[in-house]
């Protein structure tokens, strides 16, 4: 009879243990799953606080690039109230100034070649062409 209570006990022990380790696996993945979200949170944490160096970084910049703007406005004066002068608008018939590189080519022809004009319009269509 104490044989088998003693049997009977082992078995309780048995039990137990098992449940114990099951337990530990199941905390043990648990705090697998907790070690790879704070991993990724702090992957996270550290992008963010590199983009906030890279905008204070840029803005920095951007304010020293509207510092020296506001300095070289500065040298205007656009208080004075003077109308200033505006480029006129051209017509609708304006018309192309004439070329002293076409007047040139064709003293230039007509020295060499005599003033034909067939030697002139023969060097200005190889002209075009180039």
């Amino acid at each position: 009879h104490s044989l088998q209570q003693i049997v009977k006990e082992v078995e309780d022990i048995d039990r137990n243990v098992r449940a114990i380790v099951e337990a530990a696996r199941e905390q043990a993945t648990g705090l697998q799953e907790i070690s790879t979200a704070v991993n990724s949170i702090d992957q996270g944490t550290q992008q963010n606080a590199a983009m906030v160096e890279e905008s204070t970084a840029a803005s920095y910049s951007l304010a020293k690039e509207v510092t020296a703007l506001n300095e070289l406005l500065g040298q205007f004066d656009l208080q004075s109230g003077r109308s200033h002068a505006r480029p006129a608008a051209a017509t609708e018939r304006s018309s192309p100034a004439a070329s002293p590189a076409r007047a040139l080519r064709s003293r230039i022809a007509g020295a060499f070649g005599g003033s034909s004009t067939a030697a002139a319009a023969a060097a200005a269509a190889s002209w075009e062409e180039f």
